[in-house]
């Protein structure tokens, strides 16, 4: 069992053998350069095969690594699951979920994450981004990470983070959010292969202007779908052989909602390049909240009103944002009403319908 060092960057430096300032400063180590909607981020590998692999996964945002400083510098380094001898601190499931995937503890200078399941350690803190454990099977928390720094980035500039995926059309964007199963990603996609560009799947950052407008800026997550949206929507089938579709075809509409397996669909395969859009101006969010009564029917709302929904708009950003000393995060139901004041929102009521809410959706662009 390894003793844990007093701050997180003793545990960076130990867990990459001590080469962790080589790592950022050696400009041939294996690296990623991002820029992410003007942020410039650099993702530095100890080994050939990660960095392929996030080149792949980001190929959009890929740009030359110049003589430009990056905004920061995320290292990752590939190991062994660490043992360490650490008294966590467990984060509770969220509700509706039993599974605890995830532990922490608070040091000196930042916070130490760790992943129950893989067993992969994140360390940050002020210029700190580190990632350690079986980084190359695990990919996905890496991106994960990655995205996350960006948003505490843009947190940290006065954005708020919004619990919703968003499309768009020559810079107006349109944000879609509604509880687990809504048929969110399903309506999304469908809009892409309609011709839209693609936003955000999960989180959106937005920010009110001084002339009224609401700024939209994405993550650089691909969309991660269950089975029920592959097999209704055209262009995935090959994600899932033959045999299987027709088994999950035969399964009941509520079973399929809630299986957990997850697929990542890269926009640039599924439709080509050069459509994920990930900045804009919001022109409407529209709230998918099906009653199971009545015809689809899209109503314009008031936030103010109907403070009730906000749950299902509002994001935490959860153990992996880390404030700045003073920087106190505002997620109050007065700042969001107050970001989206000026904005169109729109409610999705009615009889569950997937092609109704894309329909709809496509209606209130459109408009």
């Amino acid at each position: 069992m390894i003793p844990m060092p007093a701050t997180a960057a003793e545990l960076a430096e130990s867990l990459s053998d001590g080469a962790l300032a080589d790592l950022v400063g050696d400009r041939a180590s294996p690296v990623v350069r991002l820029d992410v909607s003007g942020c410039l981020i650099d993702v530095v590998t100890s080994e050939e095969r990660l960095r392929e692999k996030l080149a792949h996964y980001f190929s959009e945002l890929v740009v030359p690594r110049d003589t430009t400083s990056a905004e920061f510098v995320i290292v990752a380094v590939e190991g062994p699951v660490a043992d360490l001898d650490v008294d966590w601190t467990v984060k509770e499931p969220e509700p509706g979920k039993t599974k605890i995937k995830e532990e922490w503890v608070d040091l000196p200078d930042g916070r130490v994450v760790r992943k129950r399941l893989t067993g992969m350690v994140f360390a940050f803190g002020g210029d700190l981004h580190f990632a350690y454990g079986p980084c190359f099977d695990n990919d996905n928390q890496v991106i994960n990470f990655i995205n996350n720094r960006y948003m505490q980035w843009r947190l940290q500039q006065g954005y708020v983070l919004v619990h919703a995926g968003a499309v768009g059309h020559e810079g107006r964007c349109l944000a879609v959010c509604g509880p687990s199963g809504a048929g969110k990603s399903t309506a999304a996609l469908g809009l892409v292969g309609d011709g839209l560009d693609f936003v955000s799947n999960d989180r959106l950052l937005m920010r009110l202007e001084d002339n009224g407008d609401v700024t939209v800026h994405g993550i650089p997550k691909h969309p991660r779908v269950n089975p029920g949206t592959i097999i209704s929507q055209p262009g995935l089938g090959h994600m899932i052989p033959t045999d299987e579709q027709d088994r999950l075809r035969a399964l009941p509409q509520d079973e399929l909602r809630v299986l957990e397996d997850k697929y990542d669909v890269l926009i640039d395969d599924f439709v080509g390049p050069g459509r994920f859009r990930m900045q804009g101006t919001l022109e409407a969010l529209v709230i998918v909240n099906w009653t199971d009564e009545g015809e689809p029917t899209a109503t314009e709302i008031s936030l103010d009103e109907r403070r009730e929904v906000l749950p299902l708009i509002v994001k935490s950003p959860g153990l992996f944002y880390e404030p700045e000393a003073g920087v106190t995060l505002d997620l109050s139901d007065d700042r969001y009403v107050e970001t989206l004041a000026g904005a169109r929102v729109l409610e999705i009521t009615g009889q569950r319908d997937f092609e109704s809410a894309r329909r709809l959706c496509r209606e209130v662009l459109a408009s």
